[in-house]
């Protein structure tokens, strides 16, 4: 054992306080900052799917959301919340003052996809009579696609 090495945490001493050993996580020590590591978000949505097989290998699926997405500590892509730069909480005793419609709310997401099974190759309309090998070459292709269309985000 090295005993030049510093404390990692103040677990190690011959003596702990109690407190330390009552934390959720006591191994982690020595956290900076004034705000709390706490937040709260809630998600209430509504989801529509239609799913529908055409005949010749046609297949359509298409999915409508509908949300909102509230919590009080948002933070973007720039890390800006959504009160703007590095602010602090205006209360914090009070964490319903940071409640508010969340930078990641979409509102309205629709999304559509279909695929199309290409009718060649054995068992199907065009080239069903091939050998094993041309057939694990040009058959059992598909061609597939999607389209999304959402709202965008609110803040930003």
């Amino acid at each position: 054992m090295d005993h030049h090495r510093p404390k990692a945490t103040n677990l190690n001493g011959k003596t702990i306080q109690q407190y330390r050993l009552f934390r959720n996580m006591p191994q982690y020590d020595g956290v900076s900052g004034s705000d709390p590591n706490a937040a709260d978000s809630h998600y209430h949505g509504m989801q529509v799917k239609w799913e529908k097989r055409f005949s010749k290998g046609l297949g359509v699926l298409a999915h409508y959301t509908w949300s909102k997405m509230i919590d009080d500590v948002s933070v973007t892509d720039g890390n800006l919340t959504w009160l703007g730069g590095s602010t602090s909480l205006q209360n914090p005793l009070n964490f319903a003052l940071e409640r508010s419609l969340s930078q990641h709310d979409v509102a309205h997401r629709f999304v559509a996809t279909g695929d199309w099974q290409i009718p060649v190759g054995h068992g199907r309309a065009f080239a069903s009579g091939v050998n094993r090998i041309v057939d694990g070459v040009i058959g059992g292709w598909e061609v597939s696609g999607f389209f999304t269309l959402q709202s965008g985000f609110r803040y930003r």
